[in-house]
């Protein structure tokens, strides 16, 4: 095994008590690589705002504090790159080998990074033909939409599926797969952005509709339903959202036997909704797609779906929307500074370290 000692540049965000946030480039040092690790030089990475990096890694309750007291939050997760550095009991993976992955969250690195140190498991090749930028791009929401539609709703062929809101590049995922899923699509979309990009898609299978009509959801879910309710509903709702339905509303558009699947950790049932459930023999999903990463005994089923989505790629079922590309990692500070929480906007970070003598 190589000894490997990498310098690595890293974009990390400062959180103050009064919620002021700024945005570094820090220098650290990754320690040799162990038996079943790799080391990926970094070529891609998709980014998010640092409210919603630093919500979703809150959820483990491990906060990292930087030394003048305030919040550290590393930035960045879904990555693509090139293996530089193998451990020596890897076996699926060698140096040159372009992957994609998911930098788990309790590894306390950021993807938005010179280098990252993963596990052998935590990222699959790149088929010949798919670019770093379309890799990184696809590989966090569409591992959240085979979380949502497979392993919590139990997606059968000809169901119906409602989704209210979120980002557009994670809603064009999710449409994009029911329908080559053979599944019907409700996509209760927020803004005027969101419905254009959705039907430029020309998916038949999906039916976009304004998330804030006044006739109300439901009315419009049942009529095109025959009154029977969508079976599946995925609800990306977050406070930062407007002109969104009520939690009331939206269950009230469950089919019998209808499954709710909501990524808002704060969501609450109150004893009338809970009644609502009971009545249609429904149940309630929390999505959390990191909780593949965070369970060893589930790599193979998170290898499994990691293939699958970057063959979906290969093929062209899946293209992302890719909104903005940065070529420089010291325009990444700049960028995320204006990028709002729960933006519609995806960014692809490029960061190519010049001086690999140490790889």
């Amino acid at each position: 095994m190589p000894s490997v000692m990498t310098i690595t540049k890293s974009v990390v965000a400062h959180f103050s008590d009064s919620g002021d946030v700024e945005f570094q480039i820090q220098e650290t040092e990754l320690p040799q690589v162990g038996p079943n690790w790799v080391i990926i030089q970094v070529r891609a990475c998709a980014l998010i705002a640092a409210e919603d990096e630093k919500a979703q890694r809150g959820l483990l309750n491990s906060p990292i504090s930087s030394a003048s007291g305030d919040s550290l939050v590393h930035i960045g997760q879904e990555i693509a790159g090139v293996v530089k550095a193998v451990g020596e009991e890897v076996c699926s993976l060698q140096i040159g080998d372009r992957v994609v992955g998911i930098v788990p969250l309790d590894y306390n690195q950021s993807g938005c990074s010179n280098y990252v140190m993963l596990q052998e498991f935590d990222v699959v090749p790149i088929p010949d033909g798919v670019s770093y930028s379309e890799s990184a791009a696809t590989i966090g929401d569409a591992v959240k939409v085979y979380t949502a539609l497979h392993y919590l709703g139990k997606l059968n062929t000809g169901d119906t599926v409602l989704v209210i809101g979120g980002a557009i590049s994670l809603m064009s995922i999710f449409v994009q797969l029911t329908h080559h899923w053979s599944a019907r699509t409700i996509a209760a979309v927020t803004s005027l952005e969101a419905k254009a990009r959705i039907n430029g898609l020309n998916l038949s299978s999906v039916l976009v509709i304004d998330a804030s009509e006044p006739k109300g959801l439901k009315s419009r879910v049942m009529l095109e339903t025959g009154d029977l309710g969508a079976d599946i509903i995925v609800s990306q709702l977050s406070c930062h959202q407007e002109n969104i339905p009520s939690l009331h509303e939206i269950i009230s558009c469950l089919s019998v036997g209808g499954r709710l699947i909501t990524s808002n950790p704060q969501t609450q049932l109150d004893p009338p909704q809970s009644r609502q459930l009971l009545l249609r023999c429904a149940s309630v999903g929390y999505l959390f797609e990191q909780a593949w990463t965070l369970s060893s005994a589930q790599q193979g089923r998170y290898q499994h779906i990691l293939m699958d989505i970057m063959e979906k790629v290969a093929t062209k079922t899946l293209k992302p929307l890719i909104h903005t590309t940065i070529t420089k990692l010291e325009e990444v500070c700049t960028t995320l500074k204006d990028l709002q929480p729960n933006s519609v906007k995806v960014n692809e970070s490029w960061m190519l370290y010049e001086d690999c003598s140490r790889c």
